[in-house]
């Protein structure tokens, strides 16, 4: 059974998470798709802003920003 409203559970993030504030987005995330609350999607984005600075600064590369924002869609 589908626990998530919004979050795509067939995508597995198996590496780390560089960084605070994109580790708390990502609980954030996590936290309001459990709850069915549509702040998800403000959050989803700005996950999505952060991958794009922690590749920009090569704290992250493209596969892993696009593995997060295939879990995390901002739809």
């Amino acid at each position: 059974m589908k626990q998530t409203k919004w979050i795509n559970d067939n995508v597995k993030i198996e590496f780390p998470i560089y960084g605070e504030v994109l580790k708390n987005t990502i609980e954030d995330c996590e936290r309001y798709d459990r709850e069915g609350d549509p702040r998800y999607f403000g959050m989803a984005r700005a996950v999505d802003t952060l991958c794009k600075a922690s590749v920009a600064n090569g704290h992250m590369n493209q596969r892993q920003w696009d593995t997060l924002v295939s879990r995390y869609p901002e739809w």
